[in-house]
Order: C-alpha cells, then sequence, then structure tokens
C-alpha cells in the first residue's frame, strides 16, 4: 500500500490597508471601538481581549497579561503606545 499526504491549501490572508482600516474604526462606538481599538493596538486575539480583566492591565509598564492564550499559555504584550512612550522615555535619558 502507497499513501500519500494530502496537500494543504495555502491561503494569503486578507489585509486592509491603513485607509481602509482607518475607515472601518471611525464608524465604531461605545465598546466596539474600545474593542477593537485594544485588538489593534496591542495584537490580542478576540478571546483575549475579551477576557481581560482590570488586574490584567499595568499602566504603569503599559502591557497587558493575557492568561490561558493560545496553547493555555500566559504571556505579555505592550499596551497600544508604549512603544512610543518607551521611545520618548529612553531617548530622554541618553545625554
Amino acid at each position: 500500500m502507497v499513501f500519500s499526504l494530502a496537500t494543504k491549501q495555502r491561503r494569503l490572508p486578507t489585509v486592509l490597508t491603513r485607509n481602509d482600516l482607518h475607515q472601518v474604526i471611525s464608524k465604531l462606538t461605545g465598546d466596539a471601538y474600545k474593542i477593537v481599538q485594544l485588538l489593534y493596538g496591542s495584537g490580542l486575539r478576540i478571546s483575549e481581549c475579551l477576557r481581560i480583566r482590570l488586574q490584567d492591565i499595568d499602566l504603569e509598564r503599559l502591557s497587558i497579561t493575557v492568561r490561558d492564550g493560545k496553547a493555555n499559555k500566559d504571556r505579555q504584550t505592550l499596551k497600544e503606545g508604549a512603544n512610543k512612550s518607551r521611545a520618548c522615555s529612553a531617548s530622554a535619558d541618553r545625554p
């Protein structure tokens, strides 16, 4: 008997342009707006975003702790604007 492996179909992800993304976000209001901003700004998955608790957000370090994420692992991600804030503080510390 000869077996052959099934071939994987490769699909390219659908990616919105920045302009398209800003148009979509500008139409949102309330909780939907906050959730999409958090998803876009921090790279969270939808299920991770919906399970965030206040204690998971560290405003001092501008980070978010994701608990039981993909493969039931915990991880930390940067909150939106964290890269800008850290870059500014790092450059201010330099002589």
